[in-house]
């Protein structure tokens, strides 16, 4: 059995949608982790594997 380092842990990541931030959630999703991430968009390639994962996304509108 093994066990998930993260698991009972809880992360937000913001600029969860792509590159690093999207590597990030990924990771500690598989290792256990509940993972909530924003972003200003929501690509619809991440849809299915977030679901899969039990990531929950939230778009955020950008302040200027």
């Amino acid at each position: 059995m093994t066990v998930k380092r993260f698991s009972g842990k809880t992360s937000i990541i913001t600029g969860g949608e792509s590159g690093i931030g999207r590597s990030t959630a990924v990771l500690m999703a598989e290792e256990g982790a509940n993972v909530y991430l924003t972003d200003i968009r929501q690509l619809p390639e991440n849809a299915s594997r977030y679901l899969e994962l039990g990531i929950s996304r939230r778009r955020v509108m950008s302040a200027r």
